[in-house]
C-alpha cells in the first residue's frame, strides 16, 4: 500500500516536472509538496533496516513519528546498535526509549541535523528467538527491554505436513484490509502529536488497571516472582502496556454509526488488555527462565560452572563469594548469599553436588559421582 502510494506520487511529480519551464506558481508549490510527501514516505514509515542515527534523520519529515517493522533479526541489530564494531560502544537507544510514550527529545549532532520535539514510534519484529536476546543485551539497564512485549512460541519443526496447503480465509483477509485502511489517512495528512485525538479510559477502567497492579505488587518485593531486574521494570510499566493494548483493541472494534472511532474506550477492552498483558508477563517470566537469565536452571548452571576447570571440592563460603558476583545471582534483589546457599542444598538434594567434610570438619561441596 505504501509502495503504491509512493509510486503514484512520484509519477505525478514526474509529469509536473516535465513542464517545469512553463509551470505556474501553484504547480510549483504542488510539486514541492509531492516531493516532500514522497521523501516522508520513503523515510520514517515502515522501515525494515535502520541505525538509530539514520532513523533520527527521518523525524523532521514525519513530525516525530517512526515505524520499524521486519521479519528479520537484523532490525534489532541495526536499530539497537548491535551492529556497531566497538564492543564497548554505548547504544544510542534514546529514540526508541522516548518513542514508547511520546517523550520529548532534543538532539544536537556534529555530523548531521538533530531533532527536537516529541517522538512517537513502534518497533515490531517477527523473527527468530535470538531477537529477544538482542533486546535484553542492548537494554543494559536502560529500561529498553521493559518497553517491548515479547513472546516466543514453540516451533513446529519436525511435525509439519508439506502436502497440506494453508487454508485461504477471504473473510479474515477482508477484515484485516479494512482494519488497515486508517493508514491511508496517515499518508495523506500526517499530523503532529498535539493534533491527535485523545482516547479516554473511564474511572472504572483505571480502577480495574490499578486493581491488577495491586495483584502483582507483592511479587515485586525482594525475592518475589517478578523481583528480578529483567521483570520488575516490565511489571512496573504494565499499566502503560495495558492502556496501549486497550487502545488498539478499541480502534479495531469500536466505531460510531458514521464510521468514526469513538473516543471512550470501553471497559471490555480494558479487561481484555489486562488478561493479555498478564499472559505476556507470565510468558516473559518463562522466557527469562528458559534463557537462563533467572530461575533454578540458571542458578544450577552458574554453580556447576565453578567446577568446569577445577573439580576439586569447594567450601560453601568460596562458592557464595564467587557466585554473588555472577548472573543470575548478581541481579537478585533479595539476600544473594541465602539464595546461593539454598541453591547448593537443592543441588545436593538432586544429587548434582556431593556434601563432604574437610579435615577440620567444615562442609565442602564437589561434583556428585
Amino acid at each position: 500500500k505504501v509502495n503504491q502510494e509512493i509510486k503514484r506520487i512520484e509519477n505525478k511529480a514526474e509529469k509536473l516536472a516535465e513542464n517545469a519551464e512553463h509551470m505556474e506558481e501553484s504547480e510549483r508549490d504542488e510539486l514541492k509538496d509531492l516531493k516532500e510527501k514522497a521523501k516522508r514516505l520513503n523515510t520514517g514509515l515502515f522501515i525494515s533496516n535502520a541505525t538509530p542515527e539514520g532513523m533520527e534523520t527521518t523525524l523532521p519529515h514525519t513530525n516525530g513519528f517512526f515505524s520499524a517493522i521486519s521479519s528479520e533479526q537484523g532490525l534489532f541489530n541495526s536499530l539497537l546498535g548491535g551492529s556497531y564494531k566497538a564492543e564497548n560502544n554505548a547504544n544510542n537507544n534514546d529514540m526508541v526509549l522516548n518513542g514508547f510514550d511520546g517523550g520529548y527529545v532534543n538532539s544536537i549532532r556534529v555530523s548531521r541535523h538533530g531533532y527536537y520535539g516529541y517522538v512517537v514510534g513502534s518497533v515490531a519484529c517477527f523473527a527468530q528467538q535470538g531477537s529477544i536476546e538482542t533486546v535484553l543485551k542492548a537494554s543494559n539497564g536502560t529500561g529498553l527491554s521493559e518497553r517491548f512485549l515479547m513472546l516466543a512460541e514453540s516451533h513446529n519443526l519436525g511435525n509439519r505436513d508439506h502436502t497440506k496447503w494453508p487454508e485461504h480465509q477471504p473473510d479474515l483477509e477482508a477484515e484485516y484490509t479494512k482494519a488497515c485502511q486508517f493508514i491511508e489517512g496517515i499518508l495523506e495528512e500526517p499530523r503532529s502529536l498535539d493534533d491527535l485525538s485523545n482516547l479516554v479510559i473511564s474511572k472504572s477502567g483505571f480502577l480495574k488497571i490499578n486493581q491488577y497492579r495491586n495483584r502483582i505488587e507483592p511479587h515485586l518485593a525482594d525475592g518475589g516472582k517478578y523481583s528480578h531486574v529483567s521483570l520488575r521494570g516490565a511489571a512496573s510499566k504494565i499499566n502503560m502496556q495495558i492502556m496501549k493494548i486497550a487502545a488498539v483493541l478499541h480502534l479495531i472494534d469500536d466505531k460510531n454509526t458514521d464510521g468514526q472511532h469513538k473516543l471512550d474506550i470501553d471497559n471490555k477492552h480494558v479487561e481484555a488488555a489486562i488478561e493479555i498483558a498478564n499472559e505476556l508477563l507470565e510468558a516473559n517470566l518463562k522466557l527469562c527462565q528458559d534463557k537462563g537469565i533467572l530461575g533454578i536452571k540458571a542458578e544450577f548452571i552458574a554453580i556447576l560452572a565453578l567446577f568446569e576447570n577445577d573439580q576439586k571440592p569447594r567450601t560453601e563460603r568460596n562458592i557464595i563469594q564467587l557466585c554473588v558476583k555472577k548472573q543470575p545471582f548478581k541481579d537478585f534483589t533479595g539476600l544473594k548469599s541465602d539464595l546461593v546457599r539454598d541453591t547448593i542444598q537443592e543441588m545436593v538434594n538432586q544429587r548434582l553436588l556431593s556434601k563432604l567434610l574437610s579435615s577440620d570438619g567444615k562442609p565442602m561441596y564437589g561434583l556428585a559421582q
